[in-house]
């Protein structure tokens, strides 16, 4: 789940998993510019996970606008 990237036997709903999925996936899930999906990247590589979306848009400095897109399509899966 989280990872539409992965071949699966099952639809995960265009959900996507912000402590494991690559930026590219991240942005065209989220509809998001690439700059924002690598910025959410490179923060969680540093922290090692997220716990929150709000950690996330905290953190990663995600504008108020892309934070809303994200909400509908984000997930945190444990790692």
């Amino acid at each position: 789940m989280g990872r539409p990237d992965l071949s699966r036997q099952y639809e995960d709903g265009g959900l996507i998993d912000l402590n494991s999925a690559p930026a590219h996936v991240i942005a065209k899930a989220c509809s998001i510019e690439p700059s924002s999906a690598e910025r959410i990247v490179a923060t969680r590589q540093e922290l090692g996970s997220f716990s929150s979306l709000d950690e996330v848009f905290v953190y990663a400095e995600v504008e108020q606008g892309t934070a809303a897109r994200i909400r509908d399509y984000a997930l945190l899966l444990p790692r």
